[in-house]
């Protein structure tokens, strides 16, 4: 099989291959119609979607892409999901792409659908990852130890947490207690596949805690279109893109155009499942 470029490659587990490159604003933009906003009182809002139930906001006083469907009726909830700028960008990507693609599609699923943290308890436990009990909180911890699914024991309205050993320190992603089990899901399923990185971007700490392995060349698609879903009778081809967006500038900028990927490319096999943070995550 003919390979990608020499300096990428396929690093597991995820949660210890860095940051990544988030592309997931432009390819919100481009593939899924959301756009820039008016101006509002929220100037920190870069993108809603084309119905206007999901915003995406980039928070820089913390660091941290947030997500949020706001409850706007009383027969449903609002939930929010918070990515921090450490975190492997393809959980956000996968997440976002998910949200984007119910809207459109089965809508239901995401605004009036039940929480389900479960749903995710279930995907890392199948996949090796250790349940125990630790200060009050139920903790998933990965084969490594340094990657982690935490949640408070007895309460419903906490949220669930996913924490990782970043470059420095620990990254977390925070889900509220209300975030749609297909999205929790979602989060955790991306947690068990490999990520693409130049061999330059692996994290100096983790270096000798990861397997890279050459990407094969379906795999040049870079993390955001990695991490789109598998495309649905009649969508055709996902295309593809590598362009980073941090700010509504670059969001405004037309994707250069790049060939599509071919849906029939699985995803490949993962290794040992991904491992969870022993810092607290709360």
């Amino acid at each position: 099989m003919p390979t990608a470029p020499a300096d990428h490659v396929l690093v597991r587990p995820l949660h210890l291959a860095g940051r990544g490159n988030p592309d997931f604003g432009l390819n919100l933009v481009t593939h899924f119609g959301w756009r820039v906003p008016p101006p509002t009182d929220d100037d920190e809002i870069l993108l809603v979607s084309p119905d206007g139930q999901a915003h995406l906001a980039w928070r820089p006083t913390t660091g941290q892409w947030d997500v949020t469907v706001p409850s706007r009726h009383w027969t449903r909830s609002g939930w929010t999901a918070a990515f921090d700028d450490h975190a492997p960008s393809e959980i956000a990507a996968a997440v976002l792409y998910a949200l984007a693609h119910a809207l459109q599609h089965q809508p239901q699923e995401v605004l009036y659908a039940m929480p389900g943290p479960d749903a995710a308890l279930g995907v890392l436990v199948r996949a090796g990852w250790a349940p125990q009990h630790r200060d009050g909180h139920e903790v998933l911890l990965a084969p490594d130890r340094l990657g982690a699914l935490t949640r408070p024991l007895g309460s419903e309205d906490a949220p669930t947490v996913l924490t990782g050993a970043a470059e420095r320190g620990t990254w977390t992603v925070t889900f509220s207690s209300r975030t749609p089990a297909v999205l929790l899901q979602t989060a955790a399923a991306t947690l068990l596949r490999p990520a693409v990185r130049p061999l330059d971007d692996l994290p100096t700490a983790h270096r000798l805690r990861v397997s890279a392995d050459p990407a094969p060349l379906w795999t040049e698609i870079r993390l955001a279109d990695h991490a789109l879903p598998a495309p649905v009778p009649g969508d055709g081809d996902w295309p593809r893109t590598s362009t980073s967006v941090r700010a509504r500038a670059a969001l405004a900028s037309p994707a250069r155009p790049v060939p599509a990927v071919h849906p029939g490319a699985a995803p490949p096999a993962t290794g040992t499942p991904p491992a969870a943070p022993q810092g607290n995550a709360r």
